[in-house]
């Protein structure tokens, strides 16, 4: 099969135009590799030959934009590359290649990946290690870069308690606490050092923050001209985490004064 045409076009291609009308888009790699410039004529074996290599390298530049943007795991760009449905075979030999280039290094993606979630989320050690082991990384490999002083993790906790110390305005103290612990759990701290750190932080007493709600609440439902409005602020308050009791008692001596 005779080659008629080659035609340069961008982002390192040609296209060559064969006897029977057929066009095909290659990379330069390839027509360097395969001599295609000087060549005249293909065999379908020898084209069939060329359009998997082109396979390869277009798999190989579309992982390299991916990584350019940002680093990206070994799981991460065999993913991408089945998305867009490259044999597996060619994301097989795509990976060696990033690998041999230096591209996909575990070490710089794990070390790079700790250290944008320090400065750009709230994660912590379980968290970010989980993360890194879905990235199918090793637990071992992963734990030498993890190995960062408690106080580091401590100041983390701080600065999610001071942003989160507003909601005291509207839950119970239990129930802060409560809630407090469920999101940092989540965020991957342990319970000891949640608790530690929650100790020495001062919380408003529920006496005052009971009140405070209470007045808030019955001035919404007022407006509003809802009926049964103490069975209203009772439910409401117990959701927030308040004592039965304390509610009660705080309707009484605020019925008793009126």
């Amino acid at each position: 099969m005779k080659i008629l045409k080659y035609t340069k076009l961008k982002n390192s291609q040609y296209k060559i135009v064969l006897e029977n009308g057929t066009e095909v888009k290659l990379y330069d790699d390839v027509i360097l590799k395969e001599n295609l410039l000087l060549t005249k004529e293909l065999t379908n074996k020898q084209l069939d030959k060329i359009i998997k290599l082109n396979d390869y390298y277009e798999a190989y530049y579309k992982a390299l934009k991916l990584i350019n943007v940002k680093l990206r795991s070994e799981k991460e760009i065999t993913e991408s590359l089945k998305k867009i449905s490259f044999d597996e075979n060619v994301i097989k030999d795509v990976i060696k290649s990033l690998k041999k280039d230096g591209y996909l290094d575990s070490k710089t993606y794990i070390s790079s990946y700790i250290h944008d979630a320090l400065i750009l989320s709230l994660k912590g050690p379980e968290k970010i290690k989980n993360d890194l082991l879905n990235m199918n990384f090793k637990e071992e490999e992963i734990n030498k870069f993890l190995e960062i002083d408690d106080k580091v993790w401590e100041e983390r906790i701080d600065k999610y308690l001071q942003k989160k110390l507003k909601l005291t305005s509207s839950l119970s103290t239990l129930k802060f606490k409560q809630k407090i612990i469920n999101d940092l759990n989540y965020l991957g701290y342990q319970n000891d050092m949640i608790s530690d750190r929650l100790s020495k932080i001062s919380l408003p007493s529920d006496k005052t923050n009971l009140e405070k709600e209470y007045y808030k609440i019955k001035a919404k439902l007022e407006r509003k001209n809802l009926s049964n409005c103490n069975s209203k602020i009772i439910e409401k308050l117990l959701q927030r985490g308040y004592r039965y009791e304390d509610i009660r008692s705080l309707i009484n001596s605020i019925e008793e004064m009126q």
